[in-house]
């Protein structure tokens, strides 16, 4: 026997099978970010990925020829360049995604998140569910039933010999 789905259902179905079409096209688009930048000597160059995952780095000569202290500040310069254009590029991509226009995914893909998140507003159906779902809360408290478990453990050596012990008794 089937059982007709009800109109909120069907329209709670639909949201979710456009959230994952939605999903999966987000993830195709940030698959194929890349971004390569470059130093302004161009001794540095970084290849970024979606997040600002570090896909490869290439040192020139002249990078070589620096000393530890201002090359390893020249990579984090040139990582941080990278991962804000990485971040821009997340925003651009992502963005025409959303259906949420009071969402700040600037702000979000560059690392400040918000300082307080409002939920929005339940459905209808979901205030039903709930409703419906809700665990009914007792006022008194209720007695636990006692349980008593007995061991008994024997005072002597048990004799091997004795039919009790034997038998398991």
């Amino acid at each position: 026997m089937v059982i007709p789905a009800t109109g909120g259902f069907d329209v709670e179905r639909a949201s979710a099978a456009r959230a994952r079409i939605r999903y999966n096209e987000i993830k195709d688009e940030l698959e194929g970010l890349r971004v390569q930048v470059e130093s302004p000597d161009k001794s540095v160059a970084i290849e970024l990925g979606a997040g600002g995952a570090i896909l490869g780095i290439r040192l020139r000569d002249s990078a070589m020829e620096k000393r530890p202290r201002a090359l390893s500040e020249e990579l984090l310069r040139t990582i941080n360049a990278g991962v804000q254009q990485v971040a821009e590029m997340t925003n651009e991509l992502v963005g025409q995604f959303l259906s949420r226009p009071d969402s700040d995914l600037a702000a979000v893909t560059s690392g400040r998140l918000p300082d307080r998140l409002i939920p929005p507003e339940k459905s209808d159906l979901a205030k039903e569910i709930e409703a419906a779902s809700a665990i009914p809360k007792t006022t008194g408290r209720r007695k636990r039933p006692s349980v008593r478990s007995y061991v008994t453990r024997p005072t002597e050596a048990a004799d091997p010999t004795d039919p009790d012990v034997a038998k398991g008794a």
